[in-house]
């Protein structure tokens, strides 16, 4: 679309300050570089992706660890 929209201000500064800990991100990740003690590790998700791109590009990517988790459209509850 090229609608044009305002940036939502949003009302967090660190990207995870409302995370759970809950783990689910880290049990769909597929190769494993999702971890609860240290986060995410980028180098090898993104060694990933451009692994991912060579064999499906223009078609590719991942995300799996953004869908399908209680964060992904709304500030998950404690519990």
């Amino acid at each position: 679309t090229d609608m044009p929209l305002a940036a939502d201000l949003r009302p967090y500064t660190d990207r995870e300050q409302y995370c759970s800990h809950c783990g689910a991100c880290a049990r769909v990740c597929p190769i494993d570089t999702i971890s609860l003690e240290t986060g995410k590790n980028v180098p090898p998700c993104s060694d990933y992706l451009d692994r991912v791109r060579e064999t499906c590009e223009p078609y590719y990517g991942c995300g799996k660890c953004q869908v399908g988790v209680p964060c992904e459209d709304s500030i998950p509850t404690a519990g």
